[in-house]
């Protein structure tokens, strides 16, 4: 079992409005620090038999972490 610091976990949201997409940075490219809020988890639910949606304190709910990303990122918290 591995633990990940909140936030840790927000800044590694894969939705495009935090990662980007092609013509568009994303929210982490331009503005590193995390506001008020965003790193306060409200909920978490399972997504299908792959993944976990996070809801965060500042209403940002459309990242799902799949387990194998997760994994990762519990894997680089540990060293």
């Amino acid at each position: 079992m591995h633990r990940i610091p909140f936030d840790i976990l927000r800044r590694a949201c894969p939705c495009a409005a935090c990662r980007g997409e092609p013509g568009f940075a994303g929210r982490f490219a331009s503005q590193a620090e995390l506001r008020p809020g965003e790193d306060e988890l409200a909920d978490i639910s399972l997504v299908g038999a792959y993944g976990l949606n996070a809801v965060w304190a500042d209403g940002h709910n459309t990242g799902i972490y799949t387990f194998t990303r997760l994994r990762e990122l519990g894997e680089a918290c540990k060293d």
